[in-house]
């Protein structure tokens, strides 16, 4: 599964990535680089948002910043991106705000593929799910419905651009018949 961090237009602008280009003495768009590798590498590596086990030098590795690794943490930290409680260990700030939705929708898959496959070792699981055969079932049913058009009584398709026919308006027969060359409109 490919994911994605969502971002907000006003990041590069923002207070604390201000702070943080400050604080790293880099330009705003290298800040924000930096930032988004970081929490690209945060979705797999710590998904709950938690730091504290993740030496600082494997930070600085993932948000590919050259320098000292202590020195980029420490900006993290004063400029808010990284939250450092007293209890507790380092974690990104409202990661779970960002990346939450993502990390419940892979526990979710988690739990659906082993209850699947808990299910086919009981032999209790279908190859396909039933949803699946019954829309085909129904596709192929509804192609041998195909009404006629435009839908007539009797069922017999008439087609458009004949003399006799029914269905078209005498305006619109008339401007068919110019178009042919065979009347002029009024």
């Amino acid at each position: 599964m490919t994911a994605w961090i969502k971002t907000h237009q006003s990041l590069g602008t923002h207070r604390k990535t201000l702070a943080l280009a400050d604080e790293l003495g880099t330009s705003v768009p290298a800040a924000v680089g930096h930032l988004v590798l970081l929490w690209c590498w945060a979705l797999d590596n710590a998904p709950g948002g938690f730091l504290g086990h993740i030496r600082p030098k494997t930070i600085a590795v993932a948000a590919m910043w050259r320098k000292r690794p202590g020195d980029f943490l420490a900006a993290l930290v004063t400029a808010g991106f990284v939250d450092e409680p007293q209890d507790g260990p380092l974690s990104l700030h409202d990661w779970d705000e960002y990346a939450g939705r993502l990390m419940y929708q892979r526990a979710r898959n988690r739990a659906n593929v082993s209850a699947h496959r808990k299910r086919l070792q009981d032999g209790d699981a279908p190859v396909t799910s039933p949803s699946r055969v019954e829309k085909r079932r129904e596709e192929e049913s509804s192609e041998d419905e195909i009404p006629p058009y435009p839908p007539q009584a009797g069922g017999r398709r008439r087609s458009a651009g004949r003399r006799n026919d029914p269905v078209t308006s005498p305006v619109i027969r008339a401007r068919i018949d110019a178009i042919e060359g065979r009347r002029e409109t009024a």
